[in-house]
């Protein structure tokens, strides 16, 4: 059961904007569920993009980023992935289950 005060800590906690470094976003259970890969870098790695780093990913073409989502995980596009595993990442800052 869900302890009120806490859910509204919590939600003060994630309240407004967020850089989330891309392990915690996408960690072992994510990847591991919903994709071929136990990492986003071993994920980048087999598709051949090298990411050291947020320009790195920015030069990544969508679409061929895109072709290789959908070759390889769950879903079918890069966007997707990303609002599935922000969705998970806010349910587990939550202190929510997911199931």
């Amino acid at each position: 059961m869900v302890d009120l005060e806490d859910l509204a800590r919590n939600m003060e906690k994630i309240e407004g904007t967020h850089n989330v470094p891309f392990d915690d976003l996408f960690n072992v259970r994510f990847m591991t569920e919903y994709t071929e890969f136990v990492t986003i870098d071993d994920m980048f790695e087999s598709a051949g993009f090298k990411v050291d780093n947020e320009e790195d990913f920015n030069n990544i073409p969508e679409e061929k980023l895109d072709k290789f989502i959908r070759e390889h995980t769950r879903f079918s596009s890069w966007k997707e992935m990303l609002n599935k595993a922000g969705e998970d990442y806010i349910i587990r800052n939550l202190g929510l289950q997911l199931i």
